[in-house]
């Protein structure tokens, strides 16, 4: 769906009807009544109307219209008279009502006005207020017929559903809202089952203050955009201490972010959650994925980035936390304000664990910044720019990582599959079993730290001037690579100013195993177990130079 600005806004509010509504052969038809087209008038045209052959796939004639299968049949689908209290409501009911089933009130207000906390709605428009607290339930016959409006709100009543209390919405489409589609107030706790939230302003669901909850099942968010003047754009916000819990969920081109999880002690919890095709500002900036900030946390499992700018997934923060399985991020594009695009980002303090795949982004697959990042086993980086990861002054801990990316980015920099820069000497590395390599470098390793490799294989193709592990400028004991395989460089392992501790590793297919040079405060390596070494001899190989731009300095 395109982006909207104030002129668009119009026309993308006409053609949603033609997009949630049922393809109906017209009001004159009475459930299983005759749909014969009508005949034509002296002009030759004339109405054409739809017939049960008419329906696709996963669609079936209700008499009125083909409708979605889980709509069920006019006018009520699959809502119940199960002998609870129930306030019945239909868009097209004549005037008059008295709220019963076979005599439907035709507006929200009349039900409310009830105090009977469960409405049920058939399907059409509703362009009412809707404030729900008390434990009022809202049950609506299916999301693609049952929509609630809010377009020709402003200010106060902005919103298209405002919860402040305990409350329940199945089966609606929210779209139209000038601020927020869905809020959940301090205090408020929403149930939100079946729901599409399309189209709105500024945030599609908020739950906003330390007691507002919301528990979300099967629910969609898409075409959030940001205020001209308040920003925004953000399908899922949980902020302020909020909580949320969310199954089964979509999110697609929302701007800015897509799901955004801030302020200290704001969770959300997960499973198969899928954020897609999140489009930065006009500026380029943004569009991550998910974001994670200010102390807030997420966890689950089920999580699919897909077509983000700047960062797929984003983690920044002391006491900001994800703890996520089964991931995937792919197509992460450029940043118009950095001219990177990060899969999975870890910064200033926050902590993050996951496993999965990172996949085609046009900077690093993983980046951590003065931060602490935990790969589970068997997860995978590939087709990445500069370096398939990135640690700077940061902890990297990782089981069965494969590493198979890092082309050199437009200015030819890089070409790694890890790179480490340790200026203040905090960088933590640990590598235990998997595979990394890069067209320039398998492991580059810059500065102070602490730096473990074992049993990982640094696998190069043969070409001159590549490198399969280099380390430079490090304390003596800062580096220990123990068993594994290093093949297939011209040089295996390059130490400039530096020293290691090289246990048991197989080397093959290298032009020189091991290359030590600039030594003056540094002690030889023992040549025993190193294959084909030169050590200490006054020799010198010129080094490139990657370098890195760290995230935070880019603010």
């Amino acid at each position: 769906m395109s982006r909207r600005g104030p002129s668009g806004y119009a026309a993308a509010v006409w053609l949603l009807p033609l997009l949630a509504c049922p393809r109906y052969d017209g009001d004159d038809a009475e459930p299983g009544g005759d749909s014969t087209p009508p005949t034509g008038d002296d002009s030759g045209t004339s109405t054409t109307w739809l017939t049960p052959e008419d329906c696709e796939a996963g669609e079936q004639w209700d008499g009125r219209a083909c409708v979605p299968l889980d709509c069920g049949l006019y006018p009520w689908g699959e809502l119940e008279d199960d002998g609870s209290e129930v306030v019945w409501v239909r868009a097209d009911a004549p005037p008059g009502g008295d709220g019963s089933r076979s005599a439907p009130f035709a507006t929200l207000e009349e039900a409310f006005a009830t105090r009977v906390r469960r409405i049920h709605l058939g399907a059409g428009t509703y362009a009412e207020e809707v404030r729900l607290s008390g434990g009022f339930e809202l049950w609506g016959r299916c999301r693609d017929l049952v929509v609630v409006d809010a377009s020709g709100r402003r200010d106060d009543s902005a919103y298209g559903i405002e919860v402040a209390g305990e409350a329940t919405v199945r089966g609606v489409t929210v779209r139209g809202a000038d601020t927020v589609g869905i809020l959940v107030a301090d205090p408020g706790a929403l149930t939100l089952r079946d729901a599409l939230v399309v189209d709105n302003v500024g945030i599609g669901i908020l739950v906003d203050g330390r007691e507002s909850s919301l528990d979300a099942e099967d629910i969609r968010i898409e075409g959030t955009v940001e205020d001209a003047e308040r920003g925004g754009g953000i399908g899922l916000s949980v902020q302020s201490g909020a909580l949320a819990e969310v199954r089964r969920a979509e999110l697609d081109d929302n701007q800015q972010r897509g799901v955004y999880v801030r302020g200290n002690p704001s969770a959300l919890r997960f499973e198969d959650l899928l954020i897609r095709s999140t489009v930065p500002y006009a500026d380029g900036s943004y569009g991550h994925g998910l974001s994670v900030e200010g102390s807030g946390v997420a966890i689950g499992t089920g999580l699919q980035v897909l077509d983000s700018a700047e960062a797929g997934i984003w983690v920044s923060g002391d006491g900001s936390g994800l703890d996520a399985t089964a991931v995937l991020v792919e197509g992460v594009s450029r940043s118009g304000r950095w001219d990177v695009g990060v899969g999975v980002a870890v910064l200033d303090g926050a902590e993050a664990e996951l496993d999965g795949e990172v996949l085609a982004t046009t900077g690093p697959g993983l980046v951590v910044e003065e931060a602490t990042l935990t790969v589970g086993s068997g997860s995978v980086v590939s087709d990445t720019e500069f370096a398939g990861v990135v640690v700077v002054d940061g902890t990297l801990v990782a089981t069965e990582l494969s590493v198979a990316g890092g082309v050199a980015d437009a200015d030819a920099n890089g070409g790694v599959g890890l790179y480490v820069d340790s200026p203040s000497g905090s960088g933590e590395i640990e590598l235990r079993g998997g595979a990394c390599t890069g067209p320039l470098a398998g492991a580059w390793l810059a500065g102070a730290g602490s730096y473990e490799l074992s049993a990982t294989t640094l696998a190069g193709v043969g070409k001159r001037e590549t490198w399969g592990l280099v380390l430079t400028d490090a304390p003596p004991g800062g580096l220990t690579v123990s068993g594994g395989a290093i093949t297939g460089w011209a040089i295996g392992v390059a130490l400039q100013g530096s020293t290691a501790r090289i246990d048991e590793v197989s080397w093959k297919g290298n032009a020189i195993d091991v290359a030590q040079w600039d030594c003056d405060d540094v002690a030889p390596l023992a040549p025993d177990g190193l294959g084909v070494s030169v050590l200490c001899t006054g020799r010198r190989w010129d080094l490139p130079e990657p370098s890195w731009v760290p995230l935070g300095s880019r603010e």
